[in-house]
């Protein structure tokens, strides 16, 4: 396995800015409500995804060397 891998978990340093944008945006504007669930699209978009990561793993570890 490479470098590559590791730069699959990348996303997860974004969780505390996204945290701390969230909490901003509460106190700026209370009266608005954010979007709690997953729309069709949105569960499309991480299916295909999901799918696109995964034939990705696939083709790495089951090519012959």
């Amino acid at each position: 396995m490479g470098l590559w891998a590791i730069s699959l978990l990348g996303y997860f340093v974004l969780i505390p800015d996204q945290l701390q944008i969230n909490r901003l945006n509460a106190t700026e504007h209370p009266s608005h409500h954010p979007i709690r669930r997953f729309s069709g699209a949105n569960i499309a978009a991480i299916v295909v995804g999901g799918l696109v990561v995964l034939l990705a793993l696939v083709g790495v570890f089951l090519t012959p060397s």
